[in-house]
């Protein structure tokens, strides 16, 4: 193609290798090769359920958050932890690292968000000067399968597990459902064991008997 035609070319080009993509038009000609080619490997290891990737038109950023699920491998649950990270590559990337940071993140407690996230961006500082968006969505999918696993109790602060189960098969687990705090803090009493996990509805976990007591202070 000559002329009009080159740049009719061109566009068709680029069109279609956003579509491969699944990016506006914007997002790939702004993008670097290096962005490109992540936000590739993304869509294929992720679904488009669990990944979004837009431009931010301002900056020239282009914006990645990538849904973070515990891996449980079918697991009795004692925590539902979940969180999304967002990543921002700038037009230096990868000479520049990633920007950071967590959202809708649910069950966390303490201090873990920050533990979560820390984890990440020491990471990132490693590997700056490469293409690491993969690796640190990987990292922080680890971290919080590792936190999913554990954790403490957050009215008495000592763990949800005893030492004695950590294989988890004593473990009696209570999830909220439909039925009221006060109906189940009173069901939870009578009928859990004294390590019992109650997993509310909002992702956090207690034990069964501290949220009773609690609830009946």
């Amino acid at each position: 193609c000559t002329g009009d035609g080159a740049s009719a070319c061109g566009w068709r080009a680029s069109h279609q290798h956003c579509k491969r993509l699944k990016m506006e038009p914007g997002v790939a000609e702004a993008a670097s090769e290096e962005v490109l080619a992540e936000v590739e490997l993304l869509r294929a290891m992720f679904s488009e359920s669990e990944l979004e990737v837009s431009h931010d038109g301002c900056n020239g950023e282009t914006l990645i958050e990538c849904a973070l699920l515990p891996r449980t491998g079918g697991a009795a649950l004692v925590r539902s932890l979940q969180a999304a990270l967002r990543l921002s590559l700038s037009t230096t990337y990868p000479s520049t690292p990633p920007n950071l940071s967590l959202c809708r993140v649910r069950g966390l407690i303490d201090d873990e968000e920050s533990q979560l996230l820390r984890r990440v961006s020491d990471l990132a500082a490693e590997m700056a000067g490469e293409c690491c968006a993969y690796a640190l969505i990987e990292a922080a999918q680890e971290t919080l399968t590792e936190m999913n696993e554990g954790g403490d109790c957050p009215i008495c602060r000592e763990p949800l597990k005893a030492d004695d189960e950590a294989s988890g098969s004593n473990n009696a687990h209570i999830k909220a459902g439909t039925t009221t705090a006060s109906t189940t803090a009173n069901t939870t009493t009578a009928s859990a064991s004294p390590c019992a996990v109650f997993l509310s509805s909002c992702s956090h976990s207690f034990h069964a008997r501290c949220l009773s007591h609690w609830w009946h202070a």
